[in-house]
């Protein structure tokens, strides 16, 4: 049945990723499997032909439904690379006379927090950053005895015109799209441990035209951009050096784009020794040094501009846990010792953990993907607990939801049975993209549609727009 799955996209510049998830017997989801389709149309986070990332957005709905079996339309989104603009605010509630405060003053309090100057501009993610009873920091406001209650809350936006692109690809393809939240965060989700969190962690995406950048410290999302930097320079650099079609540099790096090799000798890139170069290219014979030296040299550009960005963004002495470098690129062989020399911080590669009903996926490219799946999974857990307690906890990223609704009777137990659920590993015959599997649980009862259980769920934190809708 459609409603019981929740299909997270993932829309990059050279595939669209495809996460499925499907409620379980107690309110939460669990990891169904994910795929791939291929991409175009989306160069480092723009729209440069809205009719092929259309297209492509309509392959990633009918792998969704090679995946759950069933047509599916509604759906979380992600793309790499769009630009996030940052926006700090407060918001506040003041009462007569001291009394307790409740779930619905903190909401109130959430809600009144307006940007002056947010022109052209549309929150995706609203981050509670600090809570406040009569001027005194609390970690739960919820049952605290005050006269005056403020919170600090930073907006993640994105452009109006972006926001308007989003709406028209979707409408050409048939998507229904209830939220979306930066790439970052979602791979923040995917590849980081609580343990990492709570010490402080910086997590780079990078994919092949855009990279994704998230910090988080403990509880909050504290910093989140996007870069025109990607792995794709790499194989255009390997490509204009050796003088060789972009396929075979594709291929090149991935066979040999070692970087930080210390046994390679330094190559003299002098314009004889590239003649030399192009002249092996022509008969297929490129020493794997000189493919790693282009390599390096792009990769040290990129996150030397990675680098930069945390230290503008003020973290560097707060991510305690390091970087985690996923995405396509960080299949790079040595490219977390890189960073690690360059950023002088601990620095791994990551893939998706397994956690919170998902398994362990050993592919840095679908960390976007199914952080997106997991976000909203997690979330949904969340608020099942946050509902039982009717209070709103500091730290919870409050995605700025569009539509309508009310409740969130999606989040309660759902009826039927369950049973275990065997990983298997198949082949997508229609390209080349990997998917995993797992088989289905028995059906579970609901009455609602998924595009109506994410409305209700959303109006629980950012209050919709009258006829905005993506």
């Amino acid at each position: 049945m459609p409603e019981q799955f929740l299909i997270a996209l993932d829309i990059g510049t050279s595939k669209v990723g495809v996460g499925v998830v499907r409620r379980d017997l107690h309110g939460g989801f669990r990891y169904v499997a994910h795929g791939s389709a291929p991409s175009g149309g989306l160069q480092a986070g723009q729209f440069h032909d809205l009719d092929a990332v259309s297209t492509a957005l309509r392959r990633g709905l009918a792998e969704a439904h090679s995946l759950a079996g069933v047509p599916v339309n509604d759906v979380a989104l992600t793309v790499g690379g769009i630009r996030i603009d940052a926006l700090d605010l407060r918001g506040s509630t003041v009462f007569e006379r001291p009394r307790d405060i409740q779930a619905e003053d903190v909401r109130r309090a959430i809600e009144r927090a307006q940007h002056p100057d947010a022109t052209g501009l549309h929150p995706i993610q609203r981050v509670v950053q600090l809570t406040l009873v009569d001027g005194e920091p609390v970690h739960e406001a919820v049952g605290r005895r005050g006269t005056r209650l403020e919170v600090s809350v930073r907006d993640y936006a994105i452009s109006t015109q972006t926001l308007e692109q989003i709406r028209t690809v979707a409408g050409q393809s048939g998507a229904r799209i209830h939220t979306f939240i930066p790439a970052g965060v979602a791979a923040m989700t995917a590849v980081t441990t609580s343990m990492e969190r709570a010490s402080g962690v910086a997590v780079i995406d990078i994919g092949a035209s855009s990279s994704d950048v998230s910090v988080r410290i403990g509880d909050i999302q504290v910093h989140v951009s996007a870069h025109a930097v990607g792995g794709r320079q790499i194989t255009e650099d390997l490509a204009q050096v050796l003088d060789i079609p972009t396929e075979e540099a594709e291929r090149l790096k991935r066979a040999h784009g070692v970087v930080g090799d210390a046994e390679d000798e330094p190559i003299d890139w002098s314009p004889r020794t590239i003649a030399s170069l192009q002249r092996q290219a022509r008969i297929g014979d490129i020493p794997p040094a000189a493919v790693r030296g282009i390599a390096q040299a792009r990769v040290i550009q990129i996150l030397d501009a990675l680098h930069a960005d945390l230290r503008v963004a003020g973290v560097m002495d707060a991510i305690g846990a390091g970087v985690v470098i996923t995405g396509g690129t960080a299949q790079l062989r040595g490219i977390d010792a890189m960073a690690n020399a360059i950023m002088r911080i601990p620095a791994r590669v990551g893939s998706p953990v397994a956690g919170d009903g998902f398994p362990d996926v050993y592919d840095p490219s679908m960390s976007g993907t199914l952080g997106l799946a997991r976000y909203c999974a997690m979330r949904a857990q969340a608020e099942v607990g946050a509902a039982r307690r009717g209070n709103v906890a500091m730290g919870i990223v409050h995605p700025a939801f569009l539509g309508s609704g009310s409740g969130a009777s999606w989040l309660r137990p759902a009826g039927g049975q369950t049973g275990t659920l065997p990983i298997t590993s198949t082949r997508n015959a229609n390209n080349q993209h990997d998917r995993t599997r797992v088989g289905h649980m028995a059906p579970a009862s609901a009455t609602r549609s998924v595009g109506e259980q994410f409305k209700g769920w959303l109006r629980e934190f950012i209050p919709s727009r009258d006829g905005d809708q993506m």
